[in-house]
């Protein structure tokens, strides 16, 4: 970075490059819930550590006041705002698909093999099967769209006590996301996407934050006045048939740990929207305490005459989420970075890199990286040695449960489903980087025993 200049004030958790089997729903039905899996509900309160502010509505944002959201004249965090916080967490800590990318920021040849935002129900990632989707057709001309509903539903939060407003003054909006500066979106390398975007907290620095911003863009600053909530808030997580792997997923995606914070709402990048979520009741459904031994509702949408509840164990299930992550081979440089992001406390100015330094950068032969701009060294992908005996190559195509893989030798080698390690549902795609054993079958070699590796990303 500049010398004397505070970090860039986003950086990215680098994908694992090991995406998640892309199996659906699978045995997760939606048309009833099920007593052999996890149905119940959390309540849990937000706490504003820094200003929050979500977008109202009203005249007076035409004279550069902006409202905090309220329904019914409360003012309120709406349950979309809620779940798409969590949701941005769970797809880090599952290695899910980039649901929010679009073709605009990257092109589909920038995302690694199977992080591409899942287009089909029966070929999602772990995260769309729990928090929903919406299956898209137009690409096969058939031009419909099919949802699917999530097994965890929001409430919207309300405030608990006093909350407080608070004005808060801030630049003008400077537009979203601007990945046409791609040294500090893609890998200069590989031209893939570096990774899940996170902003950094402030904590009781972001009105230093802000006032390096007013400094920098001077009389294009455009000042608007946000107004802003200080306290606490409530809301309920209801959910329905969660595996073991789904329910530590969601508990730790809203818990994290105490070392770390949510960013919610607006103005992130100048340190506003830095709050803890804590889980204070956590109720399991018991199917089987029906009276009369009644059966479970064909959707859990209300906990009336539902069934008995029993307390659930919070701390087991947001460790279980955590051991989960960490049980991933390749989970470390993610884990890594995603605890420098959201680490709290914190006390640190950021800023955007001034117009004068983007504007010399667009004549620059060679940009400056995000990874020099913060001041570190680029990591480094290490070059995997293959195992005594087996073979190594890249995935050509797979489709269908079956492909071929091109050996480093140039041979092409077919390979089926059956033939990759693992459980369950198992597939490849194309780029990846495999280990694998060859054996002779009727129509020739075959890969067998195939596994892909670390540090293998095309």
């Amino acid at each position: 970075m500049p010398e004397g200049r505070p970090r860039n004030p986003y950086d990215f958790v680098p994908l694992e490059g090991n995406p998640q089997s892309r199996n659906g729903l699978g045995d997760n039905t939606q048309e009833a819930v099920k007593a052999s899996l996890h149905s119940g509900r959390l309540v849990c309160r937000l706490t504003t550590e820094t200003p929050l502010y979500i977008h109202g509505e009203g005249a007076q944002q035409a004279q550069g006041q902006r409202p905090f959201f309220r329904a019914g004249g409360r003012l309120c965090i709406p349950a979309s705002a809620l779940k798409g916080m969590v949701r941005s967490i769970a797809e880090i800590v599952a290695d899910g698909c980039l649901s929010t990318l679009s073709e605009r920021a990257a092109r589909p040849q920038a995302v690694p093999p199977g992080y591409g935002p899942c287009d089909q129900v029966d070929t999602c990632c772990p995260i769309c099967a729990l928090f929903g989707m919406v299956e898209t057709r137009e690409a096969s001309g058939e031009g419909q769209a099919t949802p699917l509903a999530g097994r965890v539903a929001f409430s919207p939060a309300l405030p608990v006590g006093s909350v407080r407003t608070v004005p808060v003054r801030m630049p003008g909006p400077r537009g979203g996301p601007k990945p046409a500066h791609r040294s500090f979106y893609f890998d200069p390398g590989t031209g893939k996407v570096l990774g899940r975007k996170l902003y950094y907290h402030h904590g009781d620095r972001y009105r230093d934050s802000l006032r390096q911003a007013f400094d920098d863009l001077g009389k294009y600053a455009q000042p608007i006045t946000l107004e802003a909530v200080e306290g606490d808030f409530a809301f309920e997580v209801r959910f329905e048939n969660l595996t073991d792997r789904e329910l530590g997923v969601l508990v730790y995606s809203l818990a994290l740990e105490d070392d770390l914070r949510h960013h919610l709402g607006f103005a992130k990048p100048y340190g506003l929207g830095t709050v803890r979520i804590t889980i204070e009741t956590f109720e399991l459904v018991a199917f089987g305490g029906l009276p009369g031994g009644g059966k479970a509702p064909a959707r859990f949408l209300s906990y009336d005459d539902a069934g008995t509840t029993r307390p659930g164990d919070g701390a087991y299930w947001q460790a279980q989420g955590l051991r989960d992550w960490k049980a991933r081979p390749n989970h470390a440089a993610a884990y890594t970075r995603f605890k420098e992001i959201l680490h709290w406390p914190r006390h640190e100015i950021f800023a955007y890199p001034t117009f004068q330094w983007f504007k010399g950068q667009r004549g620059a032969r060679v940009k400056v990286t995000l990874d020099q701009y913060q001041g570190r060294a680029a990591p480094t992908t290490p070059t995997p040695t293959p195992t005594a005996g087996r073979r190594q190559g890249i995935v050509e195509r797979f489709d269908r449960g079956w492909g071929f893989i091109r050996a480093d030798d140039g041979e092409r080698i077919f390979v089926h489903h059956t033939n990759i390690r693992g459980t369950g549902f198992r597939t490849l795609y194309r780029g990846e980087r495999v280990e694998f054993d060859v054996e002779i079958g009727p129509k020739g070699p075959r890969a067998v025993d195939v596994v892909r590796l670390e540090g293998g990303k095309p």
